[in-house]
């Protein structure tokens, strides 16, 4: 059976819905990141706070055959943490440093923007099928 006109559009603002939610749970995991970037181990043997990336898989919807994006999964980014000379910290090495977590504020800022531009281009998206959806029911009436 073919979709109608109506559905077609409301199956699109579905998975431009499961993308609008993709982008808030990636904002949730760089602001998670951010507020961990300064934290210090509180002894040279304690691992500092690792980056967390989110992993996209794209599963297929079972009712349209559509492909829809989602956050399967976190994982740690591999990146060496950072070293930084501070003598006498208690989390500081025999050599004297200490280790940070893996985390620059400039990528995790960069990526921040580019989910913004994201997130707004597809609030615009749904919007704009949220009046072809009432413009295709009007002409079905």
């Amino acid at each position: 059976m073919q979709a109608s006109g109506s559905q077609n559009v409301q199956n699109v603002q579905n998975i431009l819905l499961d993308a609008y939610r993709n982008v808030n749970t990636q904002f949730t995991y760089h602001a998670q990141n951010m507020a961990n970037a300064d934290h210090f181990p509180e002894s040279p043997d304690e691992e500092p706070y690792r980056r967390k990336v989110p992993v996209f898989t794209v599963e297929r919807d079972a009712e349209t055959g559509l492909d829809r994006p989602k956050i399967s999964h976190t994982t740690d980014d591999a990146k060496p943490f950072i070293k930084e000379y501070r003598p006498g910290h208690v989390a500081a090495d025999e050599k004297g440093y200490i280790r940070k977590p893996n985390i620059s504020y400039n990528q995790e800022m960069t990526e921040v923007r580019a989910i913004t531009i994201k997130g707004e281009m597809l609030q615009q998206t749904y919007k704009a099928g949220t009046t072809l959806r009432r413009t295709v029911l009007d002409l079905l009436a």
